[in-house]
């Protein structure tokens, strides 16, 4: 793949980290209660904790993206490609049951953070597969670059 669309690669995916590092602080904020516990202390809810591993996750995808627009050679590009797909994975993960979690009571604002964290994943994940897939096509005999 030539220069630019590598470029454009890392923009998109800078800005997805961007999204998903801003989505539990400001645009979709995470619940900011307490949970009290039978000996009265007070403990931040789960979600809390997944906010705080979701910009966490965030500042890596925009770690990655910087990377991919430094490197000049292909194959570095494209394993940073997917990394970032593997990051929207493990973005996704982390909300789920199989990850850190989230409230139980679905009326809750961390739903909807999470909501828009799968939404800014998947953009990821398909950033991902597109950089894995495309720059196998010109390795492959016969095709024409471009």
């Amino acid at each position: 793949m030539g220069q630019k669309i590598w470029n454009g690669f890392a923009v998109a995916s800078l800005v997805l980290g961007g999204l998903i590092s801003l989505t539990p602080l400001k645009l979709a904020p995470v619940c900011k209660h307490l949970l009290t516990l039978a000996n009265g202390s007070k403990i931040h809810m789960t979600c809390y904790w997944t906010g705080q591993a979701e910009v966490i996750m965030g500042l890596l995808v925009m770690a990655g993206s910087l990377l991919m627009l430094l490197l000049n050679r292909e194959g570095g590009k494209r394993a940073l490609g997917v990394m970032l797909g593997i990051l929207g994975v493990a973005i996704i993960i982390i909300p789920s049951k199989l990850g850190i979690g989230i409230c139980g009571n679905s009326h809750m604002a961390c739903h909807t953070t999470a909501k828009f964290l799968y939404i800014w994943a998947a953009g990821l994940i398909i950033l991902g597969i597109v950089a894995l897939f495309k720059s196998e096509e010109n390795k492959r005999p016969g095709t024409i670059k471009s």
